[in-house]
C-alpha cells in the first residue's frame, strides 16, 4: 500500500513537471513555407478518399471537392 502511494506520488510530479517544462519551448522563428501562407504560384494537388463509392453523400463530397479544387 505505501509503495503505490509513492509510485502515485513520483508519477503526479513527473506528470506535473512534464507539463510545465512543455512551455519552456522556443517557438519557430520562420515558419514552414510549405504548410501555410499564400500559394504564390505553386501548384498543389488535392485529393479525395471517400469511405464508400456509390453512397450520395460521398459522391455529393467529391463533387462539391472537384469544383473547390478548380477554384484553387
Amino acid at each position: 500500500m505505501r509503495l503505490d502511494r509513492r509510485f502515485a506520488g513520483a508519477l503526479a510530479i513527473t506528470t506535473a513537471a512534464a507539463i510545465a517544462l512543455t512551455g519552456c519551448t522556443k517557438k519557430n522563428e520562420s515558419p514552414d513555407t510549405g504548410a501555410s501562407g499564400a500559394a504564390g504560384g505553386k501548384t498543389y494537388k488535392v485529393a479525395f478518399v471517400p469511405k464508400l463509392q456509390g453512397v450520395p453523400y460521398f459522391e455529393a463530397m467529391n463533387a462539391g471537392g472537384k469544383q473547390a479544387a478548380q477554384a484553387l
